[in-house]
């Protein structure tokens, strides 16, 4: 599952970032400062995938795999020169 958050990031009070973040389609913002705020804020706003094992590389935060149309056969990438 992707959710799309809109971030806003600006500096306070002894230089210190200062950050709202909400889900791409809902008005309501969520304030935090600093790193273990934020992560409180990802968790409550990104659902846990019903449907996902602890386990599996989405969970661990692994970028998901490219489209197929994507990759490439490395036998066909490089001429051999003949012809």
């Amino acid at each position: 599952m992707t959710v799309e958050l809109i971030m806003q990031v600006s500096r306070g009070g002894g230089d210190r970032l200062i950050s709202t973040v909400r889900r791409g389609n809902d008005a309501d913002a969520r304030g935090f400062s600093g790193t273990l705020e934020l992560m409180r804020v990802f968790e409550e706003l990104v659902p846990a995938d019903p449907g996902g094992s602890v386990g599996s590389s989405a969970s661990r935060g692994a970028p998901p795999a490219a489209p197929e149309s994507s990759k490439r056969d490395p036998a066909k990438s490089h001429s051999s020169g003949e012809g």
